[in-house]
């Protein structure tokens, strides 16, 4: 399986790759080319992996490239909400200063949640990315 997976990812063949890797500094390495994966199979694969693994996963994501990783590591932290709680997704949002991502992930929940952190988080996030309507 790994030298499947390294034929793949040489073939830039990422999700292909990171579905045989078993080590996660190899899923951390792939999972950074999202220029070249298609965001639904990239989603998908998420579903795949254990919790802290997509956590860190996402993480590396936002590290990496916050510009061009932020829309795909929204859906897929919107997309597995349940897996990976609201409270470690505004964290890992938080401790890499998006107020956008936490903005749209957020912005998800806040009218069906009953949660007071999560509505002052996106409030928060709206007013530091200047969303005005959104705080009103």
């Amino acid at each position: 399986r790994p030298r499947i997976a390294q034929l793949c990812e040489k073939a830039g063949l990422y999700v292909r790759a990171m579905e045989h890797y078993t080590e996660l500094s190899d899923l951390k390495r792939c999972v950074v080319n999202t220029h070249s994966m298609d965001p639904a199979a990239l989603t998908e694969f998420f579903g795949t992996l254990s919790r802290e693994w997509a956590l860190d996963c996402l993480k590396e994501l936002l590290k990496i490239n916050m510009r061009q990783n932020l829309q795909i590591a929204v859906n897929i932290a919107k997309e597995y909400t349940e897996q990976l709680t609201i409270q470690d997704i505004m964290k890992m949002f938080t401790k890499f200063d998006s107020y956008e991502g936490l903005f749209y992930y957020l912005g998800h929940f806040v009218n069906t949640c009953e949660d007071k952190e999560v509505v002052f988080k996106f409030i928060e996030a709206a007013a530091k990315t200047n969303q005005i309507k959104e705080v009103e």
